[in-house]
């Protein structure tokens, strides 16, 4: 899983203590929570964020979603999110993602499907 022509959108965060089970490991649905982020952030530097299309009554909705973890992160620990449109056709879009740890080693892959509404 690789962004065509390394055209991906990269955005970095760490894990906080709220995003973390009792082993303080992030959970998944915290790591859920910095791929649509990174979709939301993504889609802001073209013009097509959340606040921009809502003041035109549209939006993109999750359609679908599956993630492939490969580990968990810790607290603290810096994560680095890739995010790119692997395919666009109409009204639906596929966005995939890929968040690494600080050494570069993958932590989860991702595949979304999202649908436009009007």
């Amino acid at each position: 899983m690789t962004p065509p022509g390394g055209d991906a959108f990269h955005h970095e965060t760490s894990v906080r203590f709220g995003d973390t089970d009792r082993t303080l490991h992030a959970t998944p649905m915290a790591m859920y929570g910095y791929l649509q982020e990174s979709a939301i952030l993504h889609s802001e530097t073209v013009g097509l964020g959340a606040a921009a299309l809502a003041a035109r009554s549209r939006a993109w909705v999750l359609n679908r979603i599956h993630i492939r973890y490969e580990r968990y992160p810790s607290w603290r620990d810096p994560v680095a999110i890739e995010t790119w449109i692997a395919d666009a056709e109409g009204l639906y879009a596929v966005r995939d993602f890929i968040l690494r740890d600080a050494a570069g080693q993958t932590l989860c892959t991702a595949t979304s499907r999202w649908v436009f509404l009007d």
